[in-house]
């Protein structure tokens, strides 16, 4: 994590991996002109309903992960997929001067995100919007818009960042 001179300000970024490289642009940019702190959280709704593992709250009872039924079985999907991502958060804020940590947390996204804004006392919470093409958006038909499930759920302000400013 790197270090700047902050002011206590803190911004939740919600993060899915192979995140657009813009949403880690502005997030930066903004904890720059508030001298914020940025906290990054991965929601994993893919191992929810897993035969082979469980949603249980960490030891504060705060922010549920994932964990095997079996502790032997060798599946380590769950490890993987949040360490990949927590690269890539590193990756992109390298050599940014903003001071950041990262979550990988299971559950619905819209309300864990709630929660670890509420957690952190976040200021904003900051999303992509969605990839364009029909897999993406067959899943918020299905499941619906994070983005506008924050707008219409959050009593603090929520930035969507445009994956594909000026239509490119």
């Amino acid at each position: 994590m790197a270090d700047n001179t902050s002011t206590g300000c803190s911004l939740v970024v919600g993060i899915v991996p192979g995140q657009h490289r813009v949403v880690f642009e502005e997030a930066v940019a903004l904890a720059h002109a508030l001298g914020a702190t940025l906290h990054f959280s991965y929601i994993d709704t893919s191992s929810i309903g897993d035969l082979h593992r469980y949603v249980a709250d960490d030891a504060l009872g705060s922010f549920p992960g994932i964990l095997p039924i079996d502790p032997d079985a060798p599946n380590d999907t769950w490890e993987r997929v949040g360490a990949e991502v927590e690269q890539q958060v590193a990756t992109a804020l390298d050599g940014s001067g903003v001071t950041w940590s990262f979550s990988h947390v299971a559950g619905e996204p819209v309300e864990m995100l709630g929660r670890i804004a509420d957690a952190h006392d976040a200021r904003y919470i900051i999303v992509g919007t969605r990839e364009p093409g029909p897999g993406p958006r067959l899943r918020e038909l299905l499941g619906g818009s994070v983005a506008s499930g924050l707008a219409h759920q959050q009593r603090r302000p929520v930035l969507v960042v445009p994956l594909r400013p000026n239509g490119k």
